[in-house]
């Protein structure tokens, strides 16, 4: 389906939204984002580190406890690196050393 509005087919869509994934999310994440990129909102690269980041809130049912609510943190290795003056693509070089310097030694 290329060249389609995501939203004529939400239901195609959805089906591959990463947000339906993320209590799947195990792997180190590195993020990297430019604020300038109109394709995908900064806070798409937000809501994935959040979701990296999160502590996960749990009901246990037992016997002996009265369902109180305990959080696990999800503990996944993961950095979010933004450029303000960057849109899809990292093009300065300034900032592209910067980038690659990440990918290449990443400080989790």
């Amino acid at each position: 389906m290329q060249g389609y509005y995501y939203f004529n087919h939400l239901t195609f869509s959805s089906r591959y939204n990463p947000v339906n994934f993320v209590d799947k999310f195990a792997a180190p994440h590195l993020l990297i984002h430019g604020s300038r990129d109109y394709r995908l909102p900064e806070t798409e690269s937000l809501g994935a580190f959040n979701a990296l980041q999160q502590y996960v809130f749990s009901t246990l049912t037992s016997p002996c406890i009265n369902n109180n609510i305990y959080q696990f943190r999800r503990g996944i290795p993961s950095r979010l690196v933004i450029f303000p003056d960057e849109n899809h693509w990292v093009l300065k070089p300034e900032n592209r050393c910067v980038s690659l310097s990440a990918i290449a030694v990443p400080k989790f």
